[in-house]
């Protein structure tokens, strides 16, 4: 994948993101007394949750890209897998670790602050199961993307066994299966019935447009950015149809093809010629995206916990509110993240396994900048 896609389908990430983390920071303003925009919602959160949606298209758009070649390769898939998790699972570890603990040492401040065991371990093996209150969200609740790219991580790892014919022919069976049961089935155990939600069907969406931009498909750049405002206006318009869960069966439809439309924009279009300061940092912005995904309801919270009570500046409120969130992902993703990422890729490479690939552009090779991972929306805070 070239550089200036990738960094284009970053700064992507970054959009996506600063959806959702817009979506949470005016969220706080019910929650803090003395603000005039307490009851106001300055832009819908229907569409502010369709950066979730964006996030899956890539996903599937990003994973088919790397690993394109290495359909039928021996061991493909475990090594898949495997630096899957290490890129996603150590900062979700450590977020679900630090939200159990404010659950156990500060639950009058922790909305679900009830965790039991089996709800606990579930979240730490990214596995969808009923919580204290009836739903089925992980102790740190926006990781309930995460159960879906882990189920897709192992449903593609299994097809990387096969020829990418008979492997993409397994994907779309097994994902477009699970979306038809749940279509069309009412009763079904709660785990299951989670994987069965048809928003699955983004990921399918993510490898189509691969699919296409691997053909050589593209288009003019004013055609890319009529399609990137058609699909934000559709979007818009189709948010507005959510119910207040973020699992409803038409999201796919609804908001799924705009997020396609938008990532098409972005895939499609022809690179450009030259990388300014502002688009640099734009695509750091991106690279921060998982960090951002994990971290930012903590430092809104820590944030809201300070703030002086009857200080009636809103506008003030959120805008620290979100250039706190993105300076702390940002730290946090060059301090820690990308450190520990490349360390335990260094680290799976080298293994026995996996030093026969040294030179081949594999999944294992795939810098932390072009991760699959997801970020929240703004149902799930």
């Amino acid at each position: 994948m070239t550089g200036y896609l990738m960094s284009r389908l970053q700064i992507l990430r970054f959009v996506a993101a600063g959806m959702v983390l817009f979506g949470h920071a005016q969220a706080e303003f019910g929650k803090l007394p003395g603000l005039t925009l307490a009851h106001q919602l300055l832009v819908p959160k229907g569409f502010l949750a369709g950066g979730v949606d964006i996030f899956f298209v890539l996903s599937g758009f990003i994973m088919y890209r790397i690993a394109r070649e290495d359909f039928g390769q021996p061991g493909a898939g475990g090594r898949f897998l495997l630096h899957r998790l290490a890129r996603i699972g150590p900062p979700y570890w450590f977020f679900t670790t630090a939200m159990l603990a404010a659950a156990l040492l500060l639950p009058g401040r922790v909305a679900h602050s009830d965790v039991s065991l089996l709800n606990a371990a579930a979240s730490y093996l990214f596995i969808p199961a009923p919580n204290a209150y009836g739903e089925t969200y992980p102790v740190l609740i926006l990781g309930w993307t995460l159960n879906f790219e882990m189920l897709f991580y192992v449903i593609f790892a299994f097809a990387l066994r096969f020829s990418r014919g008979r492997g993409l022919a397994l994907v779309f069976a097994a994902v477009g299966t699970l979306a038809a049961v749940g279509m069309v089935s009412a009763e079904l155990p709660a785990s299951f019935a989670f994987w069965c939600q048809p928003i699955v069907l983004e990921f399918l969406f993510g490898i189509l447009l691969a699919h296409v931009h691997a053909a050589g498909w593209r288009c003019a750049p004013a055609l890319g950015a009529c399609a990137a405002l058609l699909g934000f206006a559709l979007l818009y318009a189709g948010s507005s149809l959510s119910p207040p869960s973020p699992l409803w069966s038409e999201r796919w439809l609804y908001m799924g093809l705009p997020a396609l439309l938008i990532c098409a924009s972005a895939a499609l279009t022809p690179e450009p010629v030259a990388m300014g300061r502002t688009r640099r940092l734009l695509i750091l912005a991106g690279d921060a995206s998982y960090a951002l995904y994990l971290s930012h309801p903590f430092t809104l919270a820590v944030l809201a916990a300070v703030w002086p009570r009857g200080m009636n500046q809103p506008w003030l409120f959120l805008g620290l509110a979100l250039a706190l969130a993105i300076a702390v992902s940002i730290a946090l993703h060059l301090a820690v993240e990308r450190r520990v990422t490349n360390f335990l890729n260094r680290w799976l490479t080298l293994r026995p396994a996996g030093r026969h690939l040294a030179g081949r552009t594999t999944p294992t090779a795939i810098p932390a900048r072009a991760s699959t991972d997801l970020g929240a929306e703004s149902h799930a805070g």
